[in-house]
């Protein structure tokens, strides 16, 4: 309870990289009024998956109060998920009041998708709370989801503000 994950990277030269603040992967995690701030999940050619916080492979997250801020996702040769959170693979995210802030999702040659939060294959219920000011951005190709992207999964937002947030491409197409 309380406390923080500030300033931790995940980086990869040939592969993914998961959770560059906290990985939960077939397994189960409380967090109660944490910070995760300043975290980078960083892949040279492959897939960079939640810069703040990455949920899969049947793993489950509670986290309550707190933030995820300021956090990036980003590839080189590959796309990026989540900057601030990413749900995959059968994983389950249950958010309250939890501000996602500032966060990022980049790419130079693959597709970057929710800046803020991305779910791809995975479940999410965030009640209350905000995400805001978080970016998805590509050089080469489409961005999708500046502050939420849901692909191939559920998510379920109640009383949550999303604001401020935006997908940019410098050739490809920014979608939301």
């Amino acid at each position: 309870s309380g406390g923080g994950v500030r300033n931790c990277t995940a980086t990869s030269e040939g592969g993914s990289a998961y959770g560059g603040g906290v990985q939960v992967n077939a397994g189960a995690a409380t967090l109660t009024t944490v910070e995760v701030d300043g975290c980078v999940a960083s892949s040279r050619s492959n897939q960079a998956n939640g810069g703040g916080v990455n949920v899969g492979r049947g793993g489950t997250l509670e986290m309550s109060g707190g933030g995820v801020r300021n956090c990036t996702a980003t590839s080189e040769g590959g796309s990026a998920y989540g900057g601030g959170v990413q749900v995959n693979n059968g994983g389950a995210a249950t958010l309250h009041a939890v501000e996602v802030r500032g966060c990022t999702a980049s790419s130079v040659l693959g597709q970057p998708t929710g800046g803020g939060v991305e779910v791809y294959g995975g479940t999410l219920e965030m009640i209350g709370g905000s995400v805001s000011e978080c970016t998805a951005v590509s050089e080469t190709n489409d961005a999708w989801g500046g502050g939420v992207q849901v692909q191939g999964g559920a998510a379920t937002l109640s009383a949550v503000e999303v604001r401020g947030c935006n997908a940019s491409s410098v050739s490809g197409q920014p979608n939301g």
